[in-house]
């Protein structure tokens, strides 16, 4: 004998309803969980935005001291080559004053490569800042667009639970 077939639930509006509703919940749950993904990635990259002009900051601060040290460590090896000079017994004629000319120009030379350097990691820390900007604009605007996707997606599936009623003329 043949089994019998298994009778098929029926669907009430009821379960419908409630199909539409855990689906709306889940929807909501995604859009929020979206822009708040996007939020988390564009603070994280405003963070490291500010982490960068902290070092900028740093950077110019610590150019500034090493500048003073700098001339300090020039009048002072400028001094000492004048005194040794001197106490040779040399005039500060000819040979010797362009040696101390020399010495002069070299650390010079030295102060404007360091300013040099300085200005390109400071170039290279506002591009990092640019790139970082764009990435949290970029991840702002992703997580609005998930957003609204979910939400595409979840009206889509609720209107596709609610239940169609027949209107006057439709059968």
């Amino acid at each position: 004998m043949a089994a019998a077939p298994t009778p098929t639930p029926k669907v009430t509006t009821s379960t419908t309803n409630t199909a539409a509703f855990m689906s709306a919940f889940a929807g909501i749950t995604g859009i929020a969980g979206s822009i708040l993904a996007g939020e988390t990635a564009a603070l994280t990259q405003e963070t490291n935005i500010a982490i960068a002009r902290s070092q900028q900051r740093i950077l110019a601060a610590r150019r500034k001291l090493e500048k003073s040290r700098d001339k300090k460590r020039a009048k002072q090896f400028l001094g000492r080559q004048n005194a040794l000079f001197a106490k040779a017994g040399v005039t500060l004629e000819g040979s010797p004053i362009d040696v101390i000319e020399d010495s002069a120009r070299e650390l010079e030379f030295d102060s404007i490569i360091k300013d040099i350097n300085a200005n390109i990691e400071n170039s290279r820390l506002e591009s990092e800042i640019g790139q970082r900007g764009f990435a949290a604009r970029t991840a702002r605007a992703g997580g609005i667009r998930r957003a609204g996707t979910t939400l595409l997606e979840t009206a889509a599936d609720v209107f596709g639970k609610i239940p169609k009623t027949e209107t006057k003329g439709e059968k």
